[in-house]
C-alpha cells in the first residue's frame, strides 16, 4: 500500500478546521509512553494490554508504506517484542516475521469488542519494513498450520469522479434551503413524500470516509453524540465532556463525535491533501445522508438522522476503512455508508461485514466506477447492499460498475451536497449514489424500528422502481432498479425474493444439464418477506440475445406473509442460442407485480453447461462438481459470488459445509486435490476430463444420480497420473433421504505402477458459529461427525462422512483452517491420510475440518480401485448413526457390476443408462442399461455433426437390467454421444473415445 502523503500546510479554506483539530488534541489525554510492549491476544486482551495505547485509548491507525498483512490464527496468540524481533511462541511464524523484517505486530482490532462472533480478536496486523514483499509474506504465512488466512491488505480508493464545476459559496445564510431546487435527485427518488412520514429520527448512520467537516452549519445539528462519553447526558458536546478519559470503556478517549483512525484522535474532520482533489469527499457524502433541513443550503435524504463521522483515510485512499466499520458497528450505528472500494476479495473484510450484520448494522457500499462487471469490494460481499450509479434519466452512468452482485441503483451524476468550510459543490460517481441510499435506509429503519437488517435490505430492494426498459444492455446487472424513498417507507407491500431456481433440459442430448442450443424448463421458488398479497404475476423478460423466452408468465392468486410458492411445470421455458458460452451462469430477469400497483424486478442465474450440479431430491442438498470439489464450484470467490449450495440438512436449512475435495496421494511430495485456494494461489489439481462433464438426473440405482470424470492434470509436474470416475447417488424418500453416496473409481493412467496410494474425502464443516464446533468418531460405522457445542440439545444437528467401501486408514480432525486457504501442505495432507487414527475428536470448541481416508493401495498401470463415502446429516447423534447404517446398506445395493437389485431399479417405464465404461473408451465400451419391457434396443455413437455409427442392435424378450460390450470399430478419437433407443424412450451420454 502506498504511503500516505505528509500533511501539508492548511490553506485559508481549511485553516479553521486544522485549528479546531489542534484544539481538540490539546484536550485529549495523550497516550502514555510505555517501555512494555507485550500484549496477549487472549480471552481478555484488554486486561493485559500495555502498548502505548493502553492507558489512554486507541492509538492512530497509520498506513503502511510498504504494505500490511492481515493474519488470522486459529487461536489468540501472545505477542512479545524481543531484541531480535517479534515472538509469538510459534517458531515457524516467528521465523517468517524475522525473515521479512516485520516492524510491528499488533491486533488488527486493538480496542474492546463486546461481542466477537467471527473471531476478529484472532486477527493480527503485520506492518512490514519498507523493502519487504507483503504478498510473499502472506503466501508463506498461509502455508503454516494454524493460519486461518493471511493476505495483503486490500487497496481501497474513493469511488468519485472529478467534477468540472466550481462549488457555489456563501449561500448558507439564505433561508428556505435555497440550493434544494438544484438537488434534482430528491423528487426523482421521492424523498419529499417520504419525509411526510419520517426524517430518520433516532437512527445512527455512520459515514466511513476520508474526513467530514462536522461543524459545517448545514450538518452540525445532526451530529451523533456518543452517549457513553456525554457525561451530563444532555445530548450535547460540552466542555466538561472533554476529560481525557475513556468513559465508556470502548478503547477510545473522548470519542464524542466519532473517530479519526488516520490520526488516532477524536476529530474526524478532513485535512488538506497534496493534490487536494479529494478533500471534499467525506463532507460531500455525509451531507447526502444528513444535511439538515434548516433553511440553509441543501438537504440530505435523512435530514433527521444522527450522523456518526469516521475518518479512515487521506486524499483519495482509504487505509483504515475496516477499523472504521468495526467501530461503527460496535458503537451503535444502524446504517454504515461506504463510498470506496476496489478489486479483489478479502477474507478479513468479509469477516468484518459479517460482524457488522451481527451487530445489527446494514452496510451500504459503492459498486465502483470502472464500467466493469467484475465484483468491486466491499460492495460485492455477502450481506452488503451494493449501489450502482445512475444518470438523471435512470440510465446507467458510463462509469458505473454493474453485475448480478449489484442490489440497486441511485442517481450519482452532478449531485449537489456539502463541501468543507461552509461551502457546497457537485460531485459524481457511485460515491454519491451510496450515501443517498444509506439515508433512505435510515428512513426505513426509523419507520420500522423493530425490523432486522435483512428486512430493511429486502424492503429497499423490493420497492425500487424498475428501470430495465431504459437499460436493455444490462439485464439483471443493475439490481432491482432505482431507489424509491416513498415506496420504501410507506408500502406495507410484499417483499419478494427468489429462494431457488433450477432448470431441466427439454429435448437436447438428455445428459441432465442445460447446454448451448437446448431448451430448458425453469422451476422457481418465490418467497414473500413482506405483507400478504394477491394477484401476483411473475413475468420472465426476454432481455438477452442468447436466451429466447418460450413460456414466461406465472400467476399466483394469493401469497401469504412469509409464504413461498413454486411455479407449475411448464410455466417457464427458455431456448438457448447454440453460441451461448458454456460453464457460466446467465442472469435471467423477472418482474413481479401484485395488487395496489406493486412491482419489482428480481434476477436468478441459469447455469449453462456447468461444472457443477446439485443433489436436491431428498432431505439434503449437496453440490457436486466435475473437478473433485464439493459444496461450491468456486469456493475461493475470486471472480464470482459463490456458485453452489454446500451441504444442507434438512434441505430447507442453512448450509453447513464451507467446501470439500477428493484427495489422493502417493507421497508427501505428490498429492492431488482441490482442497483450498485463494486470491494468490488457486489450487485446482483435478481437471475435468474430455467427455467427463458432470451430468445429473434420474437413475436406475437411485432417484438422482450424478456422473463425472476428471484427472489430476492440473497438478503439473507433481501429478500422480490418476483418472477418477465419480458417481453420486441420492434418494427422495426415507430412509435414504438424509445422505448422498459418493463413488470414486480411481484408475492409474500413468505408465508407472503406484504404491502407497491413499484416497480421502476432505470436508470443512462450519456448523452455525464455526468457532464453536466439536467433532467425533464412531469406529463401528466408520463415521466422523461435526456439531455445534454451543447449541447442544437433544435435537442438535450433526453432519459427517462415512467410509463405505474399506476400513479407514485414517480419520483426522483438523483444528487449523476455517477457510482452507493454503493451510494444509501436501506433506501434511499425505501424513494425515496415511498415519492412522491419530486425532479422532475435537473435545473443545473450535473450527474443525475432517479428512477420512482409505488405503494404502497398489495399482499397476491401467488398474483401478473403487472407494465409496457417504456425506450425511442427522437431527442428533443417534439419528446420524442410524443414517450411516442405512447408507452402508444402500452402498451394498449400488451395482459395481452386473444388474442392479430389484429394490433399486429405475421407475417403471423408464429406459435408462446406468453405466458406460471405461472412460475414455479404448477399443471397446461396456454399457449397463435398464429396459422396462421386451423390445428392440439400439446403441449409436454420434459425433458433434450428428453423424451416427451403429454399435449394437438387438431384440430383448423381457425387461430387466442388461450389460453389453460394444464391439471395436474404426472410429477416430474424439468426443461423441452414446445414444440409446428403445420403444420406451431414448437417452444420450457424452463419451470420450480413444482409438
Amino acid at each position: 500500500m502506498a504511503a500516505a502523503s505528509p500533511k501539508s500546510a492548511p490553506s485559508a479554506a481549511v485553516r479553521t478546521l486544522s485549528r479546531r483539530k489542534n484544539r481538540l488534541s490539546s484536550r485529549t489525554a495523550e497516550p502514555s509512553a510505555s517501555t512494555c510492549e507485550r500484549f496477549s491476544m487472549s480471552l481478555r486482551p484488554w486486561k493485559r494490554l500495555c502498548l502505548a495505547l493502553g492507558l489512554a485509548g486507541a492509538a492512530a491507525f497509520t498506513s503502511a508504506p510498504a504494505g500490511t498483512v492481515y493474519l488470522k490464527w486459529v487461536e489468540e496468540l501472545p505477542v512479545l517484542r524481543e531484541a531480535g524481533g517479534w515472538a509469538t511462541g510459534v517458531p515457524a511464524l516467528d521465523a517468517a516475521l524475522h525473515d521479512f523484517a516485520v516492524r510491528e505486530v499488533r491486533p488488527a482490532v486493538p480496542f474492546k469488542l463486546a461481542a466477537d462472533p467471527v473471531g476478529l480478536r484472532r486477527v493480527l496486523r503485520l506492518e512490514l519494513a519498507r523493502d519487504a514483499d507483503a504478498a510473499s509474506l502472506a503466501a508463506r504465512l498461509k502455508a503454516l498450520p494454524g493460519a486461518v488466512y493471511a493476505e495483503s491488505a486490500p487497496i481501497r480508493t474513493l469511488d468519485v469522479v472529478k467534477e468540472p464545476s466550481a462549488p457555489p459559496r456563501g449561500l448558507d445564510e439564505i433561508p428556505g434551503d435555497p440550493l434544494y431546487p438544484q438537488q434534482y435527485f430528491h423528487p426523482l427518488i421521492q424523498t419529499p413524500a417520504a419525509w411526510d412520514r419520517t426524517h430518520g429520527e433516532g437512527v445512527v448512520v455512520a459515514v466511513v470516509d476520508n474526513g467530514t467537516d462536522w461543524d459545517h452549519p448545514d450538518l452540525y445539528a445532526n451530529l451523533w453524540v456518543n452517549p457513553g462519553e456525554d457525561l451530563n447526558g444532555n445530548g450535547l458536546v460540552d466542555g466538561s465532556d472533554w476529560n481525557g478519559v475513556d468513559d465508556d470503556g470502548n478503547g477510545f478517549v473522548d470519542d464524542l463525535r466519532g473517530w479519526d483512525f488516520y490520526d488516532g484522535d477524536p476529530d474526524p474532520s478532513p485535512e488538506v491533501s497534496q493534490g487536494g482533489s479529494y478533500d471534499n469527499h467525506g463532507t460531500h457524502t455525509a451531507g447526502l445522508v444528513a444535511a439538515v433541513m434548516n433553511n440553509r443550503g441543501v438537504v440530505g435524504t435523512a435530514p433527521g438522522c444522527d450522523l456518526m463521522p469516521i475518518r479512515a483515510g487521506y486524499g483519495g485512499s482509504i487505509f483504515q476503512g475496516l477499523e472504521g466499520i468495526i467501530y461503527a458497528a460496535h458503537n451503535g450505528a444502524d446504517i454504515i455508508s461506504l463510498s470506496w472500494g476496489g478489486p479483489g476479495s478479502s477474507s478479513y473484510e468479509q469477516d468484518i461485514i459479517t460482524d457488522a450484520g451481527a451487530q445489527g448494522a446494514l452496510v451500504v457500499a459503492a459498486a465502483g466506477n470502472e464500467n466493469s462487471s467484475l465484483p468491486h469490494y466491499p460492495a460485492a460481499y455477502e450481506g452488503v447492499l451494493s449501489v450502482a450509479w445512475l444518470n438523471a434519466n435512470d440510465t446507467k452512468a458510463g462509469g458505473s460498475n454493474y453485475g448480478a452482485w449489484v442490489a440497486l441503483g441511485a442517481p450519482g451524476t452532478s449531485i449537489l451536497s456539502l463541501f468543507p468550510s461552509s461551502s457546497y459543490g457537485t460531485s459524481s460517481g457511485t460515491s454519491m449514489a451510496t450515501p443517498m441510499v444509506a439515508g433512505v435506509a435510515a428512513l426505513v429503519r426509523a419507520f420500522h424500528p423493530s425490523w432486522s437488517v435483512d428486512q430493511v435490505l429486502t424492503q429497499l430492494v423490493s420497492t425500487a422502481d424498475d428501470i430495465s426498459l431504459k437499460n436493455p444492455a444490462y439485464p439483471g446487472m443493475l439490481g432491482a432498479g432505482r431507489i424509491n424513498a416513498y415506496r420504501a417507507v410507506t408500502e406495507t407491500a410484499p417483499g419478494f425474493a427468489i429462494l431457488d431456481m433450477s432448470a431441466e433440459e427439454v429435448g437436447g442430448d438428455q445428459d441432465g444439464r442445460v447446454d448451448p442450443g437446448e431448451n430448458a424448463r425453469l422451476s422457481l421458488t418465490l418467497k414473500n418477506y413482506g405483507s400478504a398479497t394477491s394477484g401476483v404475476q411473475v413475468v420472465l423478460l426476454g432481455s438477452l440475445p442468447e436466451v429466447q423466452v418460450v413460456q414466461g408468465i406465472w400467476d399466483i392468486p394469493q401469497l401469504a406473509a412469509g409464504g413461498t410458492a413454486t411455479n407449475p411445470a411448464g410455466t417457464f421455458e427458455v431456448s438457448l442460442s447454440p453460441f451461448t458460452l458454456s460453464n457460466r451462469e446467465i442472469p435471467l430477469t423477472f418482474t413481479v407485480s401484485a395488487e395496489n400497483f406493486y412491482t419489482t424486478t428480481l434476477s436468478a442465474p441459469l447455469a449453462v453447461d456447468p461444472a457443477f450440479a446439485h443433489h436436491d431430491t431428498g432431505n439434503v442438498v449437496f453440490t457436486v462438481t466435475d473437478f473433485g470439489v464439493f459444496g461450491y464450484n468456486d469456493y475461493t470467490n475470486t471472480l464470482n459470488p459463490y456458485i453452489g449450495r454446500g451441504f444442507r440438512f434438512p434441505a430447507t436449512g442453512s448450509n453447513a459445509l464451507f467446501h470439500g475435495s477428493l484427495m489422493a496421494g502417493v507421497s508427501t511430495a505428490r498429492v492431488s486435490d482441490c482442497a483450498y485456494g485463494d486470491n494468490f494461489a488457486l489450487r485446482y489439481d483435478w481437471t475435468t476430463a474430455t467427455g467427463g462433464e458432470i451430468t445429473m438426473g434420474p437413475g436406475e440405482a437411485a432417484d438422482q444420480q450424478g456422473f463425472a470424470v476428471y484427472q489430476d492434470s492440473g497438478a503439473g509436474n507433481e501429478q500422480i497420473g490418476l483418472q477418477v470416475t465419480q458417481e453420486s447417488y441420492a434418494w427422495k424418500s426415507p430412509p435414504g433421504d438424509d445422505f448422498v453416496l459418493l463413488s470414486f473409481l480411481v484408475k492409474n493412467v500413468s505408465p508407472r505402477d503406484l504404491d502407497s496410494l491413499y484416497l480421502g474425502l476432505y470436508l470443512d464443516w462450519d456448523v452455525a458459529d464455526l468457532d464453536s464446533n466439536e467433532a467425533g468418531w464412531n469406529p463401528d460405522l466408520r463415521l466422523g461427525y461435526t456439531f455445534n457445542d454451543q447449541v447442544v440439545t437433544p435435537n442438535t444437528r450433526y453432519y459427517g462422512s462415512c467410509l463405505l467401501s474399506h476400513d479407514p486408514a485414517s480419520y483426522r480432525v483438523i483444528n487449523h483452517n476455517a477457510l482452507g486457504n493454503a493451510v494444509l501442505t501436501d506433506s501434511l495432507k499425505y501424513i494425515y491420510m496415511s498415519q492412522g487414527m491419530v486425532t479422532t475428536s475435537g473435545p473443545t470448541s473450535a473450527d474443525y475440518s475432517s479428512l477420512l481416508s482409505a488405503g494404502p493401495f497398489s495399482l499397476v498401470s491401467g488398474d483401478s480401485v473403487m472407494v465409496g463415502f457417504a456425506v450425511l446429516g442427522g437431527e442428533n447423534l443417534d439419528d446420524l448413526r442410524a443414517n450411516a447404517a442405512v447408507a452402508i446398506q444402500y452402498w451394498e445395493g449400488i451395482p459395481a457390476s452386473g444388474p442392479a437389485p430389484a429394490a433399486l431399479t429405475a421407475p417403471p417405464g423408464v429406459f435408462s443408462l446406468s453405466g458406460a465404461f471405461p472412460q475414455p473408451a479404448n477399443g471397446e465400451l461396456t454399457v449397463d442399461f435398464v429396459l422396462p419391457g421386451a423390445g428392440r434396443v439400439a446403441f449409436d455413437l454420434v459425433d458433434v455433426l450428428g453423424r451416427a455409427v451403429r454399435l449394437h442392435e438387438g431384440e430383448y424378450s423381457a425387461g430387466g437390467t442388461y450389460r453389453v460390450t460394444l464391439p471395436h470399430r474404426e472410429i477416430a478419437s474424439g468426443v461423441y454421444f452414446l445414444r440409446g433407443t428403445s420403444p420406451y424412450g431414448n437417452f444420450a451420454r457424452k463419451i470420450l473415445w480413444l482409438k
